[in-house]
């Protein structure tokens, strides 16, 4: 299984497939912030019709959980998915499945460093993590 994923501002499925709106940033704010974390998760045709579990974290720059600022829980989200193998489809192709899921709103803090970490069935790689860094809020300038 693989993934290839992206921050964006918007990202929505439609049709089986992925609408993204001011995608791949890698800075945000400040002030509050939302964004998307949209993708195509690739499943080899041995992996589909079974289920597997899709988890993704804010994390800060030391690596740990960043707790949402209203209930103090880490800012995660996870999913059980199966990807369906289409009538006809030859053995060994690989098979795609869109995803789009939101991140709510809330404060980063400005100037820090954070990322986004995926892993599929407990598995996470280098290349399915997100850095990003929040803005520093502009300094007025006196006239």
């Amino acid at each position: 299984m693989n993934a290839t994923i992206l921050l964006a501002n918007f990202a929505k499925i439609a049709d089986g497939m992925l609408d993204v709106q001011q995608g791949g940033w890698t800075q945000i704010g400040p002030g509050p912030v939302s964004f998307f974390v949209a993708g195509l998760v690739s499943c080899e045709w041995h992996e589909t019709n079974q289920k597997h579990e899709l988890r993704l974290e804010l994390l800060d720059a030391d690596g740990g959980s960043v707790p949402h600022p209203e209930n103090g829980q880490p800012v995660a989200t996870s999913a059980t998915f199966e990807v369906g193998r289409p009538p006809g489809l030859k053995q060994g192709a690989m098979v795609h499945m869109p995803l789009a899921i939101p991140f709510g709103v809330f404060e980063l803090t400005p100037g820090e460093s954070y990322e986004v970490r995926l892993s599929l069935d407990s598995e996470s790689r280098d290349e399915w993590r997100l850095p990003f860094v929040v803005r520093e809020a502009p300094v007025p300038q006196n006239s």
